[in-house]
């Protein structure tokens, strides 16, 4: 499911069903199939699936930000924000909740206040986190220069973000500066060497350059 390729034929998702038919209540597996609707961007199937886990008594930080990043593609906002802002309040230490909550807030508050959000969390933050921040504050940037330097530091702080690195890609093929492009990208690869999707653009942003 992380790397989106194919085992035996199937993906992971195709996997989960076929463990699930045999036992419906298998969470493991649920979760397993999850992942890879995921992967695929296979939304609404993953909020249905997600939504069923969510309500159980056991509920991880991840499926927590899985599902909040699940309800934003699927245009259930104001979900997102309910549950990222609920479990937040809960445990404010935790990395991933504090990720959760600042992405659900982006999509229901407007720029400036998504700003001040950020902006307050910056100096407490750990590197890793203040790494994630940067990159979540350069969507609210008004001018390219202001979002590169915010990816730039976000880099600064976390020169393994993958999220940034791939942002960085996009941002530069679509300059058509594709040698920049593919700096960015390789690194992306660097960092995910199983990830099917980055090696493909890779390939072909290889074959554009030559």
């Amino acid at each position: 499911s992380i790397t989106d390729s194919l085992v035996a034929g199937k993906y992971a998702d195709e996997w989960g069903e076929i463990a699930l038919r045999i036992d419906p209540t298998n969470t493991e597996a649920r979760l397993f199939a999850l992942q890879g609707l995921i992967q695929r961007e296979n939304w609404h199937e993953a909020y249905n699936l997600s939504n069923e886990l969510i309500k159980s008594d056991s509920v991880s930080e991840e499926l927590i930000m899985n599902h909040v990043q699940i309800c934003v593609k699927v245009g259930k906002k104001s979900e997102a924000m309910q549950i990222a802002e609920s479990e937040y309040k809960k445990n404010t230490s935790s990395e991933l909740l504090t990720q959760s909550y600042v992405l659900a807030f982006i999509e229901t508050h407007n720029a400036q206040e998504s700003m001040e959000l950020i902006d307050g969390m910056l100096d407490k933050s750990s590197r890793v986190m203040k790494s994630v921040l940067y990159y979540y504050r350069s969507f609210l940037q008004k001018t390219e220069d202001l979002v590169l330097a915010d990816l730039r530091s976000s880099l600064t702080h976390n020169s393994r973000n993958s999220d940034t690195l791939f942002r960085l890609y996009e941002i530069y093929f679509e300059r058509k500066d594709y040698n920049f492009a593919q700096y960015y990208l390789k690194q992306v690869v660097a960092i995910k060497p199983n990830d099917t999707s980055a090696r493909q653009l890779n390939e072909a942003l290889t074959q554009l350059i030559k």
